[in-house]
């Protein structure tokens, strides 16, 4: 195997400079979320909820992309804190629906403003094409890789 085959530093990973990006972004969300007693997990869930309010646990658990345990156990804690409810489907009492309470719903006029400006700096030395195309083929990125693992 020559050399060339046979390294790959993770300054050439596609994936391991997306994870970096990642995480240097939690840790400025969670810094800022932080004193509103949030974890960053609880963020997302807010943020899908802030889309999409009354899903069910398991509909919730995908868009955030967590597994139905970890779900369960970060709701339990928000709704401890009072910023969901949990209540039985009427029709299928199987299903858990997950509304915000006023206290999560309120959070969003005050915790949007922050991820905006960590965008907003993130990006402020891209043009507005630049962000755009940026945008885009992360767009693109994400369904291929989608594609891609739905294959195998």
């Amino acid at each position: 195997m020559t050399k060339s085959s046979f390294e790959y530093p993770p300054q050439e990973s596609f994936g391991f400079l997306i994870r970096d990006l990642h995480r240097a972004i939690n840790k400025d969300l969670a810094k800022k979320i932080a004193p509103s007693n949030l974890t960053t997990a609880q963020w997302f869930f807010l943020r899908s909820l802030w889309e999409k309010d009354g899903i069910s646990q398991r509909e919730l658990s995908r868009s955030v992309g967590l597994t139905e345990p970890t779900t369960v156990a970060a709701l339990k804690v928000m709704e401890r804190n009072g910023l969901i409810q949990r209540n039985r489907d009427k029709l299928d009492t199987r299903k858990i629906i997950v509304k915000l309470a006023r206290k999560g719903r309120a959070l969003k006029k005050k915790l949007l403003p922050y991820v905006r400006g960590i965008n907003e700096r993130l990006l402020e030395d891209f043009s507005q094409k630049e962000t755009d195309k940026l945008m885009n083929t992360l767009r693109r990125l994400t369904l291929h890789m989608e594609e891609i693992t739905s294959d195998s």
